[in-house]
């Protein structure tokens, strides 16, 4: 590398060709003073300001000065360059580029190769020239800063830390990504202005987040809000599991708006319950659903194995409506339902109650909803239609005993 200043260059030793004798001093293989006692050669050593150097080049100023200086000017275009040589060989080189509005530069290698720079505005770049950042890295490769000290011994405890400050640079102000080892785990830490482990990775992709050591490949520890869709995927039972450790309810809750509208769950005495609040309904769709039963043969099917006295299914009201089934097809419908305003008579009727039948205290009523025999016809027809007929199409008489 040609450079338009001829560097300072240190060696090791420093070599005296010659040196004139003030006329009237003895002759000595050592000199010791030149100019008003400020440079003193002894021994190989050379002294600027101090008459005991210990180095090659050894420079002192006593007390009262303005700071210990060593200056290399050069003039425009000069471009300064403090050279270190190894017996001859380029090493390394700092320099002042004035063409890079006055860049200061470090070269390293027998070809002075650029290793980092610092710019004017005090950007500091490490494989670039025009550093972008405070500071910045680059490589054809993958750039890559290390902390810490690499050791193959796996037993070795320690810890490698990263801090990011915020204005006064208390830790109140700051956050860190720690590295720790011990001779059992290794993992990553993000640390929070309070000092805690807010979340860890572990060797071997274990995440955990409000707890240290996870015991599944994500573990939350505390409350998690997570937005958007959520896609499970799994080649083994169970899919998800939920684990209560202090015997209260487990459930899931469906929110809008901050409004719980829907909640499904296991209470602490084993029953499970499915929830429906703020209005709305349930709606099971698709499939046949079995209840008793994992092979249904209907849109609903009900199964016991309970004796004939524990009836499988149970409809009911508690808020003084009547409790009923509705069978619908078209515009028609048939209805059973349990009829309050009759003494809770079981009732059958078509599209209105007025079409009924009930059965009320072990009697039968049609056209009644309190009949006072076990049969009990009633009509508001007209004298020409008959409550009941009894009749036969295949040709024997009608008769009723």
């Amino acid at each position: 590398m040609n450079y338009s200043l001829k560097p300072l260059r240190i060696y090791s030793y420093l070599v005296i060709l010659s040196l004139p004798l003030a006329s009237g001093l003895q002759a000595q293989n050592d000199w010791n003073t030149i100019t008003n006692n400020i440079i003193h050669y002894t021994n190989g050593k050379v002294g600027i300001g101090t008459s005991s150097p210990t180095d090659p080049l050894h420079v002192f100023e006593a007390s009262g000065g303005s700071g210990t200086t060593l200056r290399l000017d050069a003039a425009t275009n000069m471009n300064p360059n403090l050279l270190f040589s190894i017996n001859g060989q380029n090493a390394a080189n700092i320099r002042v580029q004035e063409s890079a509005n006055n860049q200061l530069q470090f070269q390293v290698g027998p070809s002075l190769s650029m290793a980092m720079v610092i710019n004017s505005n005090t950007n500091v770049g490490i494989g670039t020239t025009s550093p972008d950042h405070l500071f910045q890295i680059h490589s054809s490769n993958t750039p890559t800063l290390a902390i810490g000290k690499s050791n193959t011994n796996t037993n070795t405890n320690g810890k490698s830390k990263l801090v990011f400050h915020s204005g006064d640079g208390t830790y109140g102000n700051a956050f860190a990504i720690q590295f720790n080892k011990n001779s059992t785990d290794d993992y990553l830490s993000f640390i929070d202005g309070g000092l805690n482990e807010v979340l860890t990775i572990h060797n071997g992709g274990d995440v955990g987040i409000g707890i240290a050591i996870p015991e599944a490949k994500l573990h939350v520890e505390g409350d998690a809000l997570l937005k958007g869709p959520i896609w499970i995927e799994t080649n083994s039972d169970p899919v998800l599991t939920f684990n209560n450790t202090d015997d209260s309810w487990q459930y899931i809750q469906f929110r809008a708006n901050g409004i719980r509208n829907a909640w499904m769950g296991i209470s602490n005495s084993n029953d499970f319950t499915i929830g429906k609040e703020n209005g709305g309904d349930i709606a099971l769709m698709g499939s046949n659903v079995g209840i008793g039963t994992t092979s249904p043969s209907r849109k609903l099917e009900v199964l016991t194995i309970d004796s004939w006295n524990i009836p499988p299914l149970r409809i009911g009201s508690d808020d003084g409506y009547e409790p009923a089934v509705d069978f619908k097809s078209g515009a028609g419908a048939f209805s059973i339902a349990v009829n309050n305003g009759a003494s809770n008579a079981f009732t059958i009727y078509h599209n209105a109650p007025s079409n009924s039948m009930v059965i009320n205290n072990g009697n039968i009523g049609i056209g009644t909803i309190s009949p006072s025999r076990r049969l009990e016809v009633l009509t508001t027809d007209s004298w020409n239609f008959p409550p009941l007929r009894i009749g036969s199409d295949d040709g024997y008489e009608p008769t009723v005993d």
